[in-house]
């Protein structure tokens, strides 16, 4: 997936809407039974505050990802896919 055109993400200051835009354009839906929980509790990645308070942002989580597009989360392993999108698998 690239990423050479997007706009960089400030934990203290507002995104704006072209920020925003890119943000719920690269936003996937996750109903992996125990992933979600995982996500919405997780203390390894804060949510930044300014994004709680974006109406369009403040239901949605931010998940790094490696220069390889993997991302290791408690037991899971998320790959980002050309082909198959979002890719969950169990991390042994």
């Amino acid at each position: 997936m690239e990423n050479r055109h997007l706009t960089p993400l400030h934990a203290d200051i507002k995104p704006g809407a072209e920020t925003i835009k890119q943000l719920l354009n690269r936003s996937v839906t996750i109903s992996r039974h125990g992933l979600t929980e995982i996500i919405i509790n997780n203390t390894e990645y804060e949510f930044p505050q300014i994004l709680s308070q974006e109406p369009l942002l403040r239901h949605h989580r931010i998940l790094y990802f490696d220069e390889n597009g993997r991302c290791k989360l408690q037991g899971f392993l998320l790959n980002l896919d050309d082909d198959r999108g979002l890719v969950v698998e169990k991390d042994n």
